[in-house]
């Protein structure tokens, strides 16, 4: 009998029967928490980023 372990709301047998294994997950949350956090550090460190990080992404959206 195959027990159905829940991660982050997903069915991991279901996954692994859909991509097969050996199958890495992460969390989505963890994910996001992590860059969050790492972008406000990032903020902090350095003057003036947000300015910097917005011309890039507006060069980006032009091309």
């Amino acid at each position: 009998m195959v027990t159905n372990f829940i991660f982050d709301g997903c069915n991991t047998v279901e996954l692994a029967k859909k991509y097969g294994t050996l199958l890495y997950i992460v969390s989505e949350d963890f994910i996001v928490d992590r860059c969050r956090e790492i972008r406000e550090d990032f903020l902090n460190k350095y003057d003036n980023t947000m300015a910097v990080i917005m011309r890039i992404l507006c060069k980006e959206v032009k091309a």
